[in-house]
């Protein structure tokens, strides 16, 4: 008996932290030059920035097609979705860019798409630390080296497609784009269980140890008695 619940409570927590994440991406409804808005999960997602040219909000060529995985974080199983994606420019006089939430979001990322080209870079200035998550070859080609973070919270890609990730929780996030070019995108999303309260597994595992223990204290008494 005290054999086949540790074999059960292994196989559950074993269970719980391989599962696949699941990405909640933004659904983008309206954009224009300065501007773009929609849902995010319960909640909505607006940006203000320099936009050009326009949003994909509703069809048009699925950019995240051409190795969706690394748009994804190790075991997620849902790419940005196929036709939105907000595309901006950069460069003198476009200003800051700010994506607001109207709720909370724990650990947002973000995906994206064709920062800077061959020979020419182009940096996003972030008003937050962040990591690179997954980068390789996109849409435009690129390289599994085109993105780099660089001192002062920068991301700078030369042709650069991959997924960035924030740790913390925000209802917003800022940056600037101080070069131009024709133009990259992005998405934003967060992964649905870390919206939740966490869960301490250790201390979980520690209960289930715990009551393992007891079991194993109560049949050695009944030996004893035996």
């Amino acid at each position: 008996m005290k054999h086949l619940l540790i074999s059960v409570a292994a196989s559950a927590l074993l269970a719980g932290s391989a599962s696949a994440a699941t990405l909640v991406w933004a659904d983008w409804t309206a954009a224009d030059s300065s501007s773009a808005s929609g849902t995010l999960g319960s909640g909505t997602v607006a940006f203000s920035g320099a936009l050009s040219p326009a949003a994909q909000v509703a069809g048009g060529t699925n950019f995240w097609a051409v190795n969706s995985g690394i748009y994804t974080p190790t075991g997620a199983e849902n790419p940005p979705p196929d036709s939105d994606i907000i595309r901006l420019t950069g460069g003198a006089g476009t200003g800051t860019q700010t994506l607001t939430f109207s709720q909370a979001v724990v650990n947002p990322l973000m995906a994206i798409m064709s920062l800077g080209r061959s020979g020419f870079d182009v940096s996003y200035d972030f008003d937050q630390p962040f990591d690179i998550v997954n980068q390789g070859v996109g849409h435009f080609g690129g390289s599994a080296t085109a993105l780099s973070e660089l001192p002062g919270d920068v991301l700078n890609g030369r042709e650069g497609h991959g997924l960035i990730q924030f740790q913390g929780t925000f209802t917003s996030l800022s940056w600037t784009i101080p070069t131009g070019e024709f133009w990259h995108g992005f998405q934003i999303a967060y992964d649905a269980d870390d919206q939740m309260a966490p869960i301490p597994l250790p201390g979980s595992f520690g209960l289930v140890l715990a009551g393992l223990g007891g079991l194993g204290l109560l049949a050695r008494r009944r030996r004893a008695r035996g």
